[in-house]
């Protein structure tokens, strides 16, 4: 079994945390959730991912690191139940041009006869 490195503790309560503006949050939401998509199909991490990862979120402080948790379970929810796709929404455009230019074209169904 391969143990994991923690580190000096102490040395990484000195290091300076940095924070993130709104911008660099949703970039670092979608680079992150570009590399989570694979766990949503039980692919796994190497060592140098997770590291990577780890290091990463140690580094921020708190709060944007739950603002770019929060980004990226976003995206990850518009990944999973939006259904706009774009096949789905090039019909629906279709058709709906299609109804409206011959709902156009006709007497509006709405107005009595006479």
């Amino acid at each position: 079994m391969i143990h994991e490195y923690h580190g000096d503790l102490e040395a990484e309560k000195s290091v300076k945390r940095k924070t993130l503006s709104d911008v660099e949050i949703v970039e670092e939401a979608h680079y992150f959730f570009e590399k989570f998509k694979g766990l949503i199909v039980d692919l796994i991490f190497d060592f140098r991912q997770r590291n990577e990862i780890r290091n990463f979120f140690l580094s921020l402080e708190a709060i944007d690191a739950f603002r770019v948790i929060e980004v990226e379970l976003n995206f990850i929810y518009d990944v999973l139940f939006t259904k706009n796709d774009c096949g789905e929404l090039l019909l629906g455009l279709c058709i709906s041009i299609d109804l409206f230019s011959s709902r156009s074209c006709c007497r509006n169904p709405l107005l009595p006869l006479g």
